[in-house]
């Protein structure tokens, strides 16, 4: 659940009173754009990758971003404080206000910008997964972009979940490993970590761009190499 204060467009308000419009049409027909980021011990993780990932999201979608991301970290950073998360989680959501018909003749801006924090969500180990064919279509020219259309993806995974189910492991048109609904997937084998290329059509994850990047210490220390590769049911029965 996201905390009490949320900010828009720069404005730190308790979350009852942020005002958005029906006359918003990216807020109605999902043409919009979000990122997730891990806050750790009071900071957003990696924010340079997850805003330069929204940049070339908002050029592939045509979504004006003409936001200044020293002004949108600090603001993110003072939200953070004023909700006082020292571990948990914050998202940065664009929405593209003046597109389409169904738009209003309020005076709004191109973009408005919102800022939520909330907790960490809770996972259990092991993981058990549902398989889910054809729920990735790497061919489109929006694969691997994060939208805020995302009926897909939560109602794939309330689906598997109703079914007493974790998560659900989506596969591509070709019957490769794309991702899960809401995590990269990774394959840790002989010392080597292996995870769907960006060509499945999965997304481009903050943390799945570090570990393919061999950046990770940790990794790195233990003398485990990460890339990119295409998985079909061979694998997948493999690193089970």
């Amino acid at each position: 659940m996201i905390h009490r204060y949320i900010s828009h467009n720069g404005l730190i308000v308790p979350v009852e009173q942020a005002h958005l419009s029906p006359g918003q049409a990216g807020l109605l027909n999902g043409w919009g754009l979000f990122t997730t980021m891990r806050v750790f011990r009071g900071e957003p993780f990696a924010f340079e990758r997850h805003w330069k990932r929204l940049q070339k999201d908002a050029g592939r979608t045509r979504t004006p971003f003409s936001f200044d991301s020293a002004e949108v970290r600090s603001n993110l950073r003072e939200l953070i404080q004023r909700n006082d998360v020292r571990e948990g989680t914050a998202r940065i959501y664009a929405v593209y206000n003046k597109v389409g018909f169904w738009q209003s003749a309020e005076n709004l801006p191109d973009v408005d910008l919102l800022l939520f924090t909330a907790g960490l969500p809770s996972y259990r180990e092991p993981v058990r997964l549902s398989l889910c064919e054809n729920s990735r279509h790497a061919a489109s020219p929006l694969a691997g972009v994060k939208v805020t259309s995302w009926i897909f993806n939560v109602w794939t995974l309330q689906g598997a979940q109703q079914r007493g189910f974790d998560e659900a492991l989506l596969l591509n048109e070709r019957g490769e490993i794309a991702e899960c609904t809401a995590a990269n997937v990774f394959c840790a084998r002989d010392g080597r970590v292996l995870t769907p290329p960006l060509a499945s059509g999965c997304l481009e994850g903050v943390t799945r761009g570090i570990s393919v990047n061999s950046r990770i210490d940790g990794l790195i220390k233990l003398g485990i190499t990460a890339r990119a590769r295409s998985a079909h049911l061979r694998l997948r029965r493999a690193c089970r």
